[in-house]
């Protein structure tokens, strides 16, 4: 993998970064010289709390990034929605009892018409970004080899690139889907007040890895 691809590689992992101090961390993980930035003991515990633990966890964790997904179920959350009118949706929304639901489906609300359409599109780049972000993180603990983790670097950068035509698509589709994985309403409301100021720097800042990597990079 040449230096090009590398720095494309790295700048579709960096978005994944969300919440106070995001910005930071998307231009430390693409400029420094230690792997990403990041110690084993965090990695791990990052790798923790998405139950991958080992060699098997992690192919089963990566492979469901890469072919299903949570743009699975945000698509059938959509596709739900878009049969019903507004007041009909807010009804069906006011509802529901479960916290975690109900943030899925105001986010798939409020994003319903600012995603490219397809079920592997919508908050697809959530998905990609991640596989990319935690194949690095599995090889630098060793539970994946260099191979094993470039598999689903590539991968995902191929299908990223298939299914979003710049870096403000891609970004948009990651954040969409960093909202509808929060827990609850207040969680979400918190992050909202986060993103806005970490999306503009990371779009239009000088300093920014999106600024200083082509979106069409080649991957082969």
């Amino acid at each position: 993998m040449h230096k090009q691809q590398r720095r494309f590689i790295s700048a579709l992992a960096s978005t994944r970064f969300y919440g106070h101090g995001a910005y930071y961390s998307m231009v430390r993980y693409t400029t420094s010289r230690r792997s990403n930035g990041l110690s084993k003991r965090v990695s791990k515990k990052n790798l923790e709390s998405i139950n991958v633990v080992d060699n098997e966890s992690a192919h089963q964790m990566l492979s469901w990034m890469v072919e299903t997904g949570s743009r699975t179920e945000f698509y059938r959350i959509q596709n739900l929605l878009l049969l019903l009118s507004k007041e009909e949706q807010d009804a069906h929304i006011d509802s529901l009892t479960d916290e975690p639901l109900i943030v899925k489906f105001r986010v798939a609300q409020a994003y319903l018409h600012r995603l490219p359409d397809g079920g592997d599109a919508n908050i697809g780049a959530f998905d990609y970004a991640g596989c990319v972000l935690f194949a690095d993180m599995a090889h630098q603990v060793g539970y994946l080899s260099k191979q094993e983790a470039a598999y689903y670097e590539r991968l995902s950068a191929q299908k990223s690139q298939e299914h979003y035509q710049n870096w403000q698509e891609y970004i948009t589709s990651v954040t969409a889907g960093v909202h509808f994985s929060q827990l609850n309403e207040e969680h979400l409301q918190r992050l909202i007040s986060y993103q806005e100021h970490y999306l503009v720097r990371s779009l239009v800042s000088k300093t920014s890895p999106l600024r200083k990597v082509d979106w069409n990079t080649e991957i082969s």
